[in-house]
């Protein structure tokens, strides 16, 4: 089994638990499937009959992946890992104008840079509020329909 000491150490410093399976998991590989599903479908619309072309939309079919709000968050991954700034959309860059440049200060970029890690800090909280209002409403939802046991003391 590989695994990478260097993930396994920030895995310790952040407090995050992992579980590792195989690929042949059915168990665990929900998640992941579920995950994958979006690509995949929008991968065999676009190709539809042309599957050797799939390479051409992978890029546009990431980046909508990664800017689209999933159900169990309220931000888009592109939004959590950069600290709620989206990407540039194409007619924002289209209304650039390629005649200007401006660098900004190192005042600037330091505020920018605090300004950012202060906009994931309150993201990441968001989303893990999120998700655990997503975890119980699926908790209840699951209780609603669940038999109540009926064991009497002596019955194991």
């Amino acid at each position: 089994e590989f695994c990478n000491s260097l993930l396994d150490e920030l895995y310790k410093i952040g407090h995050v638990e992992i579980q590792r399976t195989s690929s042949l998991r059915a168990q665990f590989n929900g998640q992941c499937e579920r995950a994958h599903r979006f690509p995949m479908d929008a991968l065999a619309i676009l190709c539809s009959g042309r599957e050797e072309i799939w390479p051409q939309f992978l890029q546009p079919v990431t980046f909508a992946h990664n800017t689209n709000v999933g159900t169990g968050r309220l931000f888009s991954p592109y939004f959590i890992t950069h600290g709620g700034r989206n990407p540039p959309t194409l007619p924002d860059l289209l209304m650039k104008n390629p005649g200007t440049s401006y660098d900004p200060t190192d005042l600037e970029v330091d505020s920018m840079a605090i300004g950012m890690v202060e906009s994931m800090k309150i993201a990441h909280v968001c989303v893990r509020l999120a998700l655990i209002d997503a975890r119980m409403k699926a908790k209840n939802k699951y209780d609603r329909n669940r038999s109540t046991p009926d064991f009497a003391e002596g019955d194991i």
